[in-house]
């Protein structure tokens, strides 16, 4: 579904609705696979959207995307198996 831009718009559109009163500044997901709909919650909730990717084994932040203390962080991610990722998140 995602790789047609404009169902990857509404999917994130309904997402936004479902978590807006969560009042998150950043999504955050776990790259390669959720970045695409991050970055369509994101745009739908009007706030920055990054991702972390795998460096040395661990999921980090990078390509100078940092989070504040006091940023509430929505965890946005394309499919959930195990959880793993998401946790690591």
């Amino acid at each position: 579904m995602l790789q047609h831009p404009r169902h990857a718009e509404a999917c994130g559109a309904a997402i936004a609705e479902r978590v807006r009163a969560l009042n998150a500044g950043v999504v955050l997901s776990p790259g390669l696979g959720g970045i695409v709909i991050g970055q369509e919650v994101g745009r739908a909730l009007g706030v920055r959207a990054i991702f972390a990717e795998r460096q040395d084994g661990a999921l980090t932040l990078r390509r100078g995307f940092t989070l504040a203390s006091g940023d509430r962080v929505l965890v946005v991610e394309d499919v959930v198996t195990t959880g793993g990722s998401t946790k690591e998140t």
